[in-house]
């Protein structure tokens, strides 16, 4: 998956474009502002379950921590020079360490899971100020985040 991230960024960064501007800086904000990109990703995980603070007689806490690699779309439109929009969707992909114990029979366990994360979020927003080397646009956020964590 590491060979794939690096390939992958490396041509992105190849293909990539600036955002330019004709007479001044204010064409940025109509390319900023309506623009589709892509990109890679790198997620690191460092999760714990505190379980001795609920039942003390389990042998230890639950750990999951490493390094996942994966990919990024983003869409911004600006809909009547006013209503701002955007769309991000995020979908990555590795292998994490476990260090825990079995769930019914409670003996210790350290192993390598497969991790895969997805992420969608989404802005709506109005354009308060709208000048010509600064914008102001305030926006509310929804998303939603679905981590599946293969146990062996």
């Amino acid at each position: 998956m590491k060979k794939i991230f690096y390939t992958t960024s490396s041509i992105m960064l190849l293909l990539s474009n600036v955002a330019t501007a004709g007479t001044g800086l204010y064409h940025i904000f109509d390319q900023i502002n309506n623009s589709i990109s892509m990109g890679v990703t790198t997620v690191h995980l460092n999760y714990r379950e505190n379980v001795l603070d609920v039942k003390p007689s389990n042998p230890g806490n639950i750990e999951d921590y490493g390094t996942v690699y994966g990919f990024v779309l983003n869409a911004r439109k600006m809909f009547y020079e006013r209503i701002y929009t955007e769309l991000n969707g995020e979908y990555a992909t590795g292998k994490v360490n476990y260090d825990g114990y079995e769930q019914y029979t409670l003996k210790p366990s350290k192993h390598k899971n497969t991790t895969n994360l997805f992420n969608v979020d989404m802005k709506l927003g109005a354009t308060l100020l709208d000048y010509q080397y600064f914008q102001v646009v305030p926006y509310g956020d929804f998303g939603f985040h679905y981590w599946k964590l293969g146990r062996s």
